[in-house]
């Protein structure tokens, strides 16, 4: 697991397909991540409910983290654990949600968007005043 900031960096095209692969991520998919920060121990219910909501065929998300078993787990939903290579899981999706105010959600951020890969974040997040237009978007009501 990478120990400092000095290992989340922007891949090659080829190294993030690289890594696509060894997560088992469709290139026909969009695929969001949600790292569960240390307090969780479940994905929230109305992330994984809006999942439920898409097709299946064209989206799946995923879920690192130490985690609770799920009461269910939708078709379009994969938890992956504790991610060994989460600088590598970060670069290899497509967005990272970060729908906490936390700490913690806001290195999963800054995590996400040194590795190039754009966030979905709450407005009521500390760090939305310094996203850029480019990085992703904050959202009022998350």
């Amino acid at each position: 697991m990478p120990s400092n900031m000095s290992d989340f960096t922007r891949p090659t095209p080829n190294q993030r397909s690289a890594y696509r692969q060894s997560f088992v991520i469709s290139d026909d998919k969009f695929t969001p991540l949600y790292v569960l920060s240390e307090q969780e121990r479940q994905a929230p219910g109305a992330l994984v409910s809006a999942m439920g909501l898409l097709q299946c065929g064209e989206y799946e998300l995923l879920i690192a983290g130490e985690h609770d078993s799920p009461d269910s787990i939708l078709v379009n939903t994969r938890y992956l654990g504790a991610a060994g290579n989460i600088d590598q899981l970060y670069a290899a999706c497509d967005i990272t949600l970060a729908l906490t105010n936390t700490e913690s959600a806001n290195q999963s951020i800054v995590k996400s968007l040194l590795c190039g890969t754009p966030v979905l974040i709450s407005i009521t997040s500390g760090i939305a005043e310094l996203l850029l237009e480019k990085d992703g978007s904050a959202l009022d009501y998350i």
